[in-house]
């Protein structure tokens, strides 16, 4: 390894060390174009993973989740069940861990009468809560 390129390496690690997660990944990146190492690539893609899961962490928030879900439910009930599916999906992308939003979107699929999507949200469904009455019931 040249160098520049491990004291670029280096820095990089240094600022994301410093909690600098953008200027440091980049100069990661830079690091590895000037000379490629297994190590660094294995880093850099290690970060990656991280940004993406705290950018996804970031975008949880249960209040707009449930407005969201509010939405999708008044839209199935005015019988717009295709229109109501993008609501729940962002409820969903909200508020992942709560169980009653992967059942409204599976009772969706049902009226769409598409069971591969609906059972595969409903087994969601349960995963989450094993207790959820109405994700059995839409099971059966």
């Amino acid at each position: 390894m040249s160098k520049i390129a491990r004291a670029m390496a280096r820095k990089g690690n240094a600022l994301v060390g410093k909690d600098e997660f953008e200027e440091g990944l980049e100069l990661l990146k830079s690091a590895n174009r000037e000379y490629f190492d297994s190590k660094v690539k294995f880093r850099i893609r290690d970060l990656e993973k991280l940004k993406k899961k705290r950018e996804e962490e970031a975008y949880i928030n249960p209040e707009l989740a449930e407005e969201h879900n509010a939405k999708g439910n008044d839209l199935f009930k005015a019988g717009k069940f295709v229109e109501a599916i993008p609501e729940y999906d962002e409820a969903i992308k909200r508020n992942p861990h709560l169980a009653k939003l992967y059942s409204n979107r599976a009772a969706v699929f049902i009226k769409l009468i598409d069971p591969a999507r609906a059972l595969t949200d409903i087994n969601k469904c349960l995963e989450l809560d094993p207790n959820f009455i109405r994700g059995h019931a839409r099971k059966g």
